[in-house]
Order: C-alpha cells, then sequence, then structure tokens
C-alpha cells in the first residue's frame, strides 16, 4: 500500500515498520519528517504527533510491550521514546553528532527485545547501543569489517524471540 507524494497517508521515503499486537502498522517517512500509523489494508489511521519538536529525517520505528512507539532521527542524531498519546518519554543524543555514551551519529534502525531494553543501529559510529526501558545506557556493540578491520556502519538492528540482537551492516 501507499502511493508517493507529500498528503496524508502518502510517502516519499518510507523507511521504517513497526507492528502492533492489535495489527496496526507504523511506518516512518523520512522525507515527510512524520511516523504514521496505519491499519492492515493500508488505511491511514493517525500521525504520531510528537509534542515539542517535530520530526526531522525519522527512520527506525519499533514498538516495546507497553505499546511505546521509539523512533531514530537520523538527522537530529537522537532517538526518542513517545507513549501512546504522543507525549516524549525520553531522549537520548543531542542535537549535534558524537561519539560518547548517549550520544548518536545518523542513527538508523532501532529494535526492542522482551525486557523492553532498546537497541539503536548508531551508522556513523559504527556500533549498536543497548539501553534500558527508563533510556539509561547499557554497552555498545561494535563489530569490524573481516576483510578490512574497520568499524561496519550498521544500517538495521533487529532482535529474534531468544533476545539475540541481529544487525545488518554495510
Amino acid at each position: 500500500f501507499g502511493h508517493f507524494g507529500k498528503g496524508i497517508g502518502e510517502f516519499r521515503y518510507p523507511v521504517g515498520i513497526a507492528l502492533t499486537p492489535e495489527g496496526h502498522i507504523w511506518i516512518s517517512d523520512w522525507k515527510n519528517n512524520r511516523v504514521s500509523k496505519h491499519d492492515v489494508y493500508g488505511k491511514y489511521l493517525a500521525p504520531l504527533n510528537p509534542k515539542g519538536k517535530a520530526f526531522k529525517g525519522p527512520v527506525g520505528v519499533a514498538l516495546d510491550r507497553k505499546g511505546n512507539i521509539i523512533v531514530a532521527e537520523h538527522l537530529r542524531h537522537w532517538v526518542r521514546k513517545y507513549d501512546a498519546a504522543g507525549d516524549e518519554v525520553w531522549r537520548i543524543g543531542t542535537r549535534y553528532h558524537g561519539g560518547g555514551q548517549g550520544q548518536f551519529k545518523s542513527p538508523r534502525g532501532v529494535a526492542v527485545d522482551s525486557r523492553d531494553h532498546v537497541f539503536v543501529a548508531d551508522t556513523g559510529n559504527g556500533r549498536i547501543q543497548e539501553y534500558t526501558p527508563s533510556g539509561s545506557y547499557v554497552k555498545s556493540y561494535v563489530f569490524r569489517d573481516p576483510v578490512t578491520g574497520k568499524p561496519a556502519k550498521p544500517r538495521g538492528v533487529a532482535v529474534d524471540h531468544q533476545d539475540r540482537v541481529w544487525g545488518v551492516y554495510s
């Protein structure tokens, strides 16, 4: 489903997708700077309207077990968690990229495990960072290219049913 455009229910650069237990679909649209909710037939249901700062380059989107929505914003170098009402629960990162704990450089993918820990594909820093449900830093995972030895750049991250973390790199 979906058509190219700037209107309601249209997409210019859909990137992330997350499914709710009720069968709804959240989609991040990088070029339209929005995240929207749809039914299984593609019918537009609602936007995620962040109170405060609007989205800028949302790419990754994930849901925790409580229905909170986690969004990685590639152009702002931060990750935000929202409740179902659109209220910001926490924000990790700064407006400018960085390489320390709790900082990102072009985060892309997000995923959540069974404990509601959040994993972020921190593409520009070549790592996946892990956070608690309250947004506290846990640790970073760095993987290296087997040929060059340089850090690989994770574009996406997923967590399987055994809480194993998977990343896709370029």
